[in-house]
């Protein structure tokens, strides 16, 4: 019963209950301006590992013993 309290509040409340719709009405959005982000994400990643490939296992510290 507890569960119900907020849906309770929301109904009794028109300002909530019209920020909650929006918010449900945003959802895709959402999901497109996210599905936008991973694909930029995920070039950088490939351009970046394509740059940096194999330069930091070492190090090149002159006191440094070389391995």
């Amino acid at each position: 019963m507890r569960i119900l309290r907020p849906i309770r509040i929301i109904n009794r409340n028109e300002g909530l209950r019209i920020s909650i719709q929006c918010l449900i009405r945003a959802i895709p959005s959402i999901y497109n301006v996210t599905f936008l982000n991973l694909m930029f994400f995920s070039i950088f990643a490939i351009v970046g590992i394509n740059l940096f490939k194999g330069k930091f296992w070492y190090c090149s510290h002159p006191s440094s013993p070389v391995v």
